[in-house]
């Protein structure tokens, strides 16, 4: 939806952050377990180091060198947005939790990292041009989201003109016809709860 310039394709790989997110996001827990979230988050802090990993790619005649953060924000942000987009539901509204809790406790590094273009598409990826009349708990609680850090962070943090993307991309939404909550200025927890809760009798009544 908005325009990113082109990088690296991703690499298939599976990381200790990889595995921390996924236990989070495990579609045998009935609810946000925020005992994982903030390991996720002591994860992604204790990597504020920048640790870098060297990918090399050999041509015949020359030889490409990448540099990916390991246990970066990035990481984290990116692979949670692709589980938002999870065929099951219930795993994406559990990631939706987990991403809540990281911007929380992450600061402008995360911060930084969801209001990148390449991030906000991918998290609104399966979003029709035109919204449906009844939107899902998935897209609402992504709506809830954004509509949140619009009006809390894009707001409030001291590196506010950093995050244009994320008022951006709600403009864009608003646009085309998306609507969003008064959103309150913390996020409360019992939400996220309540969204699972939802998203289960969601599912069942679908089945």
């Amino acid at each position: 939806m908005l325009q990113s310039p082109t990088g690296p394709s991703s690499w298939l790989r599976v990381s200790p952050l990889d595995v921390l997110i996924t236990r989070a996001c495990e579609p045998s827990l009935h609810e946000p377990n925020y005992a994982l979230h903030l390991e996720v988050a002591e994860y992604i802090n204790q990597k504020k180091a920048n640790k870098y990993v060297v990918y090399i790619v050999r041509g015949p005649m020359f030889a490409h060198y990448f540099y990916f953060l390991s246990g970066s924000p990035r990481e984290a942000a990116m692979s949670i947005a692709r589980l938002a987009n999870h065929r099951n539901p219930h795993v994406a509204i559990l990631s939706l939790a987990l991403l809540d809790t990281l911007v929380q406790s992450c600061g402008y590094p995360f911060h930084l990292q969801i209001s990148t273009k390449e991030f906000l598409n991918e998290l609104v990826r399966r979003f029709p041009e035109r919204p449906p009349p009844f939107p899902g708990p998935v897209m609402s609680r992504i709506l809830e989201l954004i509509g949140g850090w619009k009006e809390g962070i894009c707001t409030d943090s001291r590196w506010k003109e950093d995050l244009g993307n994320i008022r951006d991309m709600h403009r864009l939404l608003t646009f085309k016809g998306y609507r969003f909550r008064d959103a309150g200025r913390s996020s409360n927890p019992a939400a996220a709860a309540a969204a699972v809760s939802t998203c289960v009798s969601y599912v069942a009544h679908d089945i």
